[in-house]
Formats: C-alpha cells, structure tokens, sequence
C-alpha cells in the first residue's frame, strides 16, 4: 500500500549502486532506494527514452531475493514476473 509520503516519490536511491541499479527487463529500468519521508523501501520504474516512469513501494524480501540472485536471466525473469504483476 503506498503511503501518502510515498504517493509524493520522495524517492532517494539505495547507496549501494549494485542494489540501486538492480537491472532491467520488458523495457524497463528498475532502481530501488526508499522514500525520504518514511523510509518504505521503493523501485523507481523507468521507461528508456524517459517515455514513462513511477515508483512502488516494494517489500524488503522483493529486495533481497533480487540480490541475491546473480545478474543475468533469472534475474531478468524476477523483475519481469514482478512488473507484469502489476499490470
């Protein structure tokens, strides 16, 4: 459930930048960080071209799955199964 502080994209990007920059996939650029406010964690979505974006407040378990899961095609897949549920 978004917050009201959160609905504001108070976004600020995780300090790691192996976190930050967890990948991308059906066009989409994901960035995790937190909102400023109430510290819920956050994936950025970015369209390439800058065509659309938004933020979602995520669980922290989305998070640590996705780090712990080694860049490449599984990791893909989990974002993709994640953004195609939110459709």
């Amino acid at each position: 459930m978004k917050r009201a502080c959160c609905a504001d994209q108070a976004f600020v990007r995780h300090q790691d930048p192996e976190v930050a920059d967890i990948g991308h996939a059906e066009g989409v650029e994901f960035t995790i960080g937190r909102c400023s406010s109430c510290q819920s964690p956050l994936m950025h979505l970015w369209v390439a071209g800058g065509v659309s974006h938004g933020i979602e407040v995520i669980e922290q378990s989305l998070i640590d799955q996705l780090v712990q899961t080694s860049a490449g095609k599984r990791r893909k897949k989990l974002l993709a199964d994640w953004w195609n549920a939110l459709r």
